[in-house]
């Protein structure tokens, strides 16, 4: 008796069920406009998706007839965002496809802007790329954002972000270049990190001919985005080293120069990076060079040489060894000598612990230096490996 009573109870709610899934598909199919937004606002979960679709297509039939209906559009747009967030997830690519090129002839047909917002939005969520998409977005995106509210070019500028391709990356960085979107940076922003990795030559080019702002820009989104990949991002890196080498700055701009060539310096011996030994020399020179024209502070220096020490041991051996014998000679002639960068030299040897090293640390014990550095400069020696 209670096995039949479970049963009834099971079957009254099942035809319950497909009695209100057949009565919101009649009215979608027999009512006027109102009628069918009704039907989609009472659809179950289970009729949702294919209720919404129907829908769709029966707004791209009768659009050329109705024109700029808003009761068309509202339709429309109810349509679109019934649509579960995750809705393309479970699709075949074939199915994919049709149903990107489905949304993108609403994207065309309708001008009301908040159906192209659920457009930018189904993109997004979906990451529809295909080639016409992109294409698309790519020319509104060139277009002036002053032909558009802001909600919709932050729309747009998202939903290149996630399909995007290399001249979208151009497109998107010259608008961050420009101050007249200074409204959309945050927006611009995310979508070029986004971007980052399948633009690598741009990224490259950019840096190559670009100004400081640029290099700091790059570093500051990309290489310092932890979500990006080491050798990416120490990629990027030396890249920036390398270019920042051949800026010339004035005065003014000069230590904003040296600061990030330092901090490029200190993510790169961070990321252990050995590859990039040719260009760490390189600017090893310049900041030795700069240090003793004034221009790079002692402190700054210090860094230099540790970062050095961790990305081209071997090669820093001989430089550093070099180093510390002309400040030795320094120290014999009375000059004034910075303590601060001996230590940093005796330390670094130390820690590379090069037996070739021995003659420099070992010469240090003869000048008339402080208790600390020659303490430091025995320890090194008594580190060393033979």
């Amino acid at each position: 008796m209670k096995k039949t009573a479970i049963f009834i109870s099971v079957l009254f709610l099942y035809s319950f069920c497909f009695s209100q899934s057949s009565k919101n598909l009649k009215q979608f199919i027999r009512g006027n406009i109102q009628d069918k937004i009704s039907s989609i606002r009472n659809a179950s979960q289970e009729e949702n998706v294919s209720i919404s679709l129907m829908a769709l297509d029966f707004c791209l039939q009768n659009k050329a007839v109705l024109e700029d209906d808003r009761d068309l559009d509202a339709l429309c747009l109810l349509s679109l965002l019934s649509l579960p967030y995750n809705y393309t997830d479970s699709l075949s690519q074939d199915e994919k496809a049709e149903f990107s090129e489905k949304i993108l002839e609403i994207f065309n047909s309708f001008s009301d802007e908040n159906v192209r917002i659920a457009v930018l939005n189904k993109i997004s969520s979906g990451k529809l790329d295909s080639p016409s998409f992109v294409e698309l977005l790519n020319s509104f995106l060139s277009d002036d954002f002053q032909n558009f509210s802001q909600d919709f070019y932050k729309n747009l500028i998202s939903a290149s972000g996630e399909i995007g391709n290399e001249q979208t990356f151009k497109i998107l960085f010259e608008k961050y270049r420009d101050d007249s979107y200074k409204s959309f940076k945050s927006e611009l922003k995310e979508a070029i990190v986004k971007l980052s990795d399948n633009s690598v030559k741009d990224i490259t080019d950019i840096i190559s001919s670009g100004n400081l702002s640029d290099l700091r820009f790059i570093f500051e989104t990309i290489v310092q985005n932890e979500k990006k990949t080491q050798v990416f991002r120490s990629q990027i890196a030396e890249n920036i080293l390398s270019a920042s080498i051949y800026i010339t700055e004035d005065n003014s701009s000069l230590n904003e120069l040296i600061l990030l060539q330092v901090e490029v310096m200190k993510f790169l011996a961070e990321s252990k990076w050995t590859r990039g030994s040719d260009t760490i020399l390189k600017f090893y020179n310049l900041a030795k060079n700069e240090y003793t024209n004034g221009i790079m502070n002692t402190s700054d220096f210090c860094i230099v040489i540790k970062a050095v020490s961790e990305t081209v041991p071997i090669k820093a051996v001989s430089l550093f060894s070099d180093y510390l014998i002309e400040l030795n000679m320094q120290k014999e002639n009375d000059a004034d000598v910075q303590e601060e960068i001996v230590l940093a030299l005796i330390s670094a040897l130390g820690a590379i612990g090069d037996k070739n090293a021995f003659d420099s640390l070992l010469s240090v014990t003869y000048y008339d230096y402080s208790d600390e550095v020659i303490n430091k400069a025995r320890s090194a020696l008594a580190g060393l490996k033979w």
